[in-house]
């Protein structure tokens, strides 16, 4: 179930001022000729796109002494590119159910993505997007006041038999700008500590292979930091450059790839990567199993044998064996 807080965010816990003040005290130590610097946290959170914004808000309104660890500067990180909106069974418009969503989600992904991952989405969706609504969130709004949802592409009603389903919850053509903002507003709220433009590098592993923290590298002056957390929280976005443009990606996921033989748990590319420059329906769910990846690959190339997608699904498949060898 969705993680809330047990009392409105509004009367959460805030830390006092001079906690505030003090929350920044690190000290450092010299390893292998290197001033490395240490942190103390309850909790860190890598990333700080729509997920990592909201575990970390959810983390410091529990009162968690949390730090949120980013490449770039929150707001900008690729969420802000999520123009249509967000999807969800809420029937604000036509009449609408969870499972007509989740079944418009396995079709799209070509029966390929986790369906167990796609039912908890689609049945928690209504829930998330009046949850973003109550933290202020400016949707748009129907002559009723209500949230409005607009058409959008694969969603159709009673299971692909009913037409066109009004599915889409957005705010103007701004819908993951307003995510972000929203989100990150929320965090400062509470004060979670943000480390902008620092790159994590690797976790830190116990010896009976419980996750203590991770070391991050500050971008500006390359120091080294290490930080010490009772929970450590990968929120590294989509696999980059499948479907978008945004260099800034690569490093994300193949880290989430690179850390999955570590953590020894289950683990999978969630985004579904596209091939929209063809006009084409492909859509792969990517596991983390260069075994499961190749065969998966295999049947979608079969279903699309372009040289476009082809191409795609053979760099995104190097990558992730070339992630797991080392």
């Amino acid at each position: 179930m969705l993680s809330r807080v047990s009392v409105p965010l509004s009367r959460a816990w805030r830390p006092p001022a001079t906690q505030r003040l003090a929350a920044r005290t690190i000290t450092s130590s010299n390893i292998g000729g290197y001033e490395v610097f240490d942190h103390s946290y309850d909790a860190v959170v890598i990333g700080a796109g729509g997920a990592g914004l909201r575990a970390a808000a959810g983390l410091v309104g529990h009162g968690l002494k949390t730090a949120c660890i980013s490449k770039v500067f929150p707001t900008r990180s690729h969420t802000v590119a999520a123009q249509g909106g967000i999807n969800g069974a809420l029937a604000n418009m036509t009449e609408d159910d969870w499972r007509w969503h989740c079944y418009d989600t396995v079709k799209g992904a070509d029966w390929l993505g986790d369906q167990d991952a796609i039912q908890h989405m689609c049945r928690l969706a209504p829930e998330v997007i009046l949850e973003l609504e109550s933290f202020g969130l400016p949707f748009s709004r129907t002559p009723e006041g209500k949230i409005y949802q607009r058409a959008f592409g694969g969603q159709s009603l009673k299971f692909g038999k009913g037409g066109q389903a009004y599915r889409c919850a957005a705010a103007a053509d701004r819908t993951g700008h307003a995510i972000l903002h929203t989100l990150y507003g929320m965090a400062l709220k509470f004060d979670c500590l943000f480390f902008v433009e620092y790159f994590a590098m690797d976790l830190i592993m116990s010896d009976d292979g419980r996750c203590l923290g991770c070391i991050a590298m500050c971008m500006e002056d390359g120091s080294i930091h290490r930080f010490g957390a009772h929970s450590t929280i990968i929120a590294t976005g989509g696999y980059g450059r499948a479907s978008s443009h945004a260099h800034r990606h690569i490093h994300a996921q193949v880290m989430a790839v690179r850390w999955q033989p570590v953590l020894g748990s289950p683990c999978r590319i969630w985004n579904l990567c596209s091939s929209t420059q063809l006009g084409s329906s492909l859509r792969v769910a990517c596991s983390l199993r260069a075994a499961e990846v190749k065969e998966e690959f295999s049947a979608t190339a079969r279903v699309n044998p372009s040289w476009h997608a082809m191409h795609q699904l053979r760099r995104i498949l190097h990558l992730v064996m070339l992630s797991a060898v080392q």
